[in-house]
This record gives structure tokens, sequence and C-alpha cells, in this order.
């Protein structure tokens, strides 16, 4: 499987790569439903890697 990228993050959860950024880095500055939205996609994204 190719490796996650933010852009790829970025599309799925309709936001963003800056906003993905800042997810990763800085999470208190996000707004909880992006937040949210975001962690979904890791996740996914996660389960279909292992």
């Amino acid at each position: 499987m190719p490796p996650l990228l933010i852009a790829d993050i970025a599309r799925k959860a309709k936001v963003s790569p800056a906003t993905v950024s800042r997810v990763i880095n800085q999470p208190h500055l996000v707004a909880p439903d992006r937040l949210e939205r975001e962690n979904r996609c890791l996740v996914r994204r996660r389960k279909e890697k292992f």
C-alpha cells in the first residue's frame, strides 16, 4: 500500500492540506467537527493499511 499522504487525507475529509497539517501538529486550533472528520479518515486508512 502506498504511503499515507496529507493530500489524500485532505481529499477524503474534504478539507485543505493545511487543515490536515494543523490537526496533526496543533489540534487545539482546529474546529471539533473538522478534527472528527479527519480523525475518521485517518482511522479508516490505518485499518486498510494493516
